[in-house]
């Protein structure tokens, strides 16, 4: 049974299994939204600001590109923030000074009179200091009538006092822990296959898998047929993409064979300049879409005629009897007839 069969909508099915560009949206942590002091709209612009410090999931490069005074910025008008979130700019403008007072970013305007741009970047020891008083009172535990007493007061005073918290008995988060945030869709990327932040690999719910090279060479040629790559000319950045890939699809049960059948899907949707990762995103869409082999059994017209029964002896013998008295009565009548051509003959 499918793992959508519990939809009984096929629309629903397939919504729920692909990852349509309408879907796209700003993912935000609950953490984000208590460093905020609980106010939703902060939490979700400084949400979007920072998936935007965060690498391409594809191009592990950064997504910022404007530099100024040795760091990257996100150069953003107002305006343009309702294509990613849906807020209004006056809006968005109060949001980026409310986060800007925290001191949870840096918030400057640059640019000649009357043609000014925002440029902002993230205060990294301001959102490392909340973030750890955060995870030092496990706010993230903390029932709705306790918020403020437990949590919003408890920051409050931190942001009154400056004073640094005692995270002495405190486990210093590593890159190899679990990641605060979900795996998630975010709206920024151009196309749907390239919005998705990627599941570290080999830390999928946190344990190492490993692919025979048996099966994963088959798999990772195939992807390079789909795309028409070749390994002589490919870069290493091109053949990690593919590497990825292959030991995806493979530890999800895919076949070599599947991938033209998911490559073509991609094509049918319309992504535009897709890459092999999108086969990992769509691989479930496309499963869920493929026409089912018919099992319907075929029913004859008619009934087949029984099985053939051994005839019993008396019968074979009484038969047996019957064809040599009419073998015998077939001989008489040729020897006759041929005496009786032999005398006309003669005569």
């Amino acid at each position: 049974m499918s793992d959508y069969a519990y939809i009984d909508n096929e629309f629903g099915r397939l919504w729920v299994a692909s990852k349509h560009e309408a879907r796209r949206g700003v993912f935000t942590p609950l953490a984000y939204i208590d460093i905020n002091d609980g106010n939703r709209f902060d939490a979700d612009v400084f949400a979007q600001i920072m998936y935007w410090h965060e690498p391409n999931a594809e191009t592990h490069q950064p997504r910022l590109t404007r530099q100024r005074d040795g760091h990257l910025w996100l150069v953003k008008n107002h305006g343009d923030w309702w294509s990613e979130t849906r807020i209004a700019k006056r809006t968005v403008r109060t949001c980026l000074e409310r986060i800007a007072n925290r001191k949870l970013i840096i918030y400057a305007l640059h640019g000649e009179r009357g043609n000014v741009t925002p440029w902002i970047r993230i205060n990294w020891d301001e959102f490392e200091l909340r973030m750890r008083l955060w995870m030092l009172v496990n706010a993230s535990r903390i029932v709705e009538t306790d918020y403020k007493s437990a949590w919003l007061d408890v920051l409050a005073s931190h942001a009154l006092t400056r004073h640094t918290p005692d995270f002495s008995g405190h486990t210093p988060m590593t890159f190899e822990d679990s990641p605060v945030t979900a795996n998630v869709i975010s709206n920024t990327e151009t196309t749907p296959e390239t919005s998705h932040r990627d599941i570290p690999a080999g830390r999928e719910n946190g344990k190492s898998s490993s692919v025979p090279k048996a099966q994963i060479d088959p798999m990772k040629n195939a992807i390079a047929l789909a795309f028409g790559w070749q390994w002589e000319t490919m870069t290493g950045s091109a053949q990690g993409t593919i590497q990825k890939t292959a030991r995806e699809l493979c530890l999800a049960g895919y076949k070599p064979e599947d991938v033209k059948g998911i490559y073509a899907y991609c094509k049918a949707m319309d992504f535009k300049n897709f890459t092999p990762i999108a086969l990992t995103k769509h691989a479930e869409a496309w499963r869920v879409t493929r026409p089912k082999k018919p099992t319907t059994q075929i029913i004859p017209l008619y009934d087949a005629p029984p099985a053939p029964q051994p005839m019993p002896e008396d019968v074979k013998a009484a038969m047996a009897e019957i064809m040599q008295v009419h073998r015998n009565r077939m001989s008489a009548s040729y020897y006759e007839d041929k005496d009786n051509g032999h005398k006309t003959g003669a005569a």
